[in-house]
């Protein structure tokens, strides 16, 4: 009798099919936007180190420093002598996207605005994913 449950050897299910199809979507994904993903982990651990140095070290040094780490980071393209573009080291973030504010009520924020192409496989083509770490709030060295 539990034979006569079961559907026909051989059937292809649509349900297994699109789950193989998602897993290999997924995949993808992992591969071709991970390194983005883990750059922006390290902006975010630059951003929040120069959160958490307020009121220890001068305010013009961890501009200072965040800007400088910020340059060993990732991969950015940009025109060469020639005119190509070529992927250089560092996010080739612009000054006026890296924002280290501290207000009169001690509060502070620190935030980094950049977009990061990555390349899509097999394609060659290539798309901006955009990221924003900010911290704010009253650091442990104003309080």
């Amino acid at each position: 009798m539990r034979a006569a449950l079961r559907g026909p050897r051989g059937a292809v299910n649509p349900i297994s099919v699109l789950v193989i199809a998602v897993i290999a979507v997924g995949i993808y994904y992992v591969a071709v936007f991970s390194s983005a993903y883990l750059d922006n982990i390290d902006v975010t651990d630059a951003v929040v180190s120069a959160y958490n140095q307020t009121g220890q070290v001068p305010d013009e040094q961890i501009y200072g420093v965040l800007r400088d780490r910020l340059k060993r980071i990732g991969t950015h393209r940009e025109p060469n002598a020639d005119g190509e573009l070529e992927e250089v080291l560092g996010l080739g973030v612009p000054d006026e996207n890296v924002i280290y504010e501290r207000n009169p009520d001690n509060t502070v924020t620190v935030a980094v605005h950049y977009v990061r192409e990555v390349r899509l496989k097999p394609t060659g083509k290539w798309t901006k994913v955009r990221f924003s770490p900010t911290k704010h709030g009253t650091p442990a060295g104003l309080k």
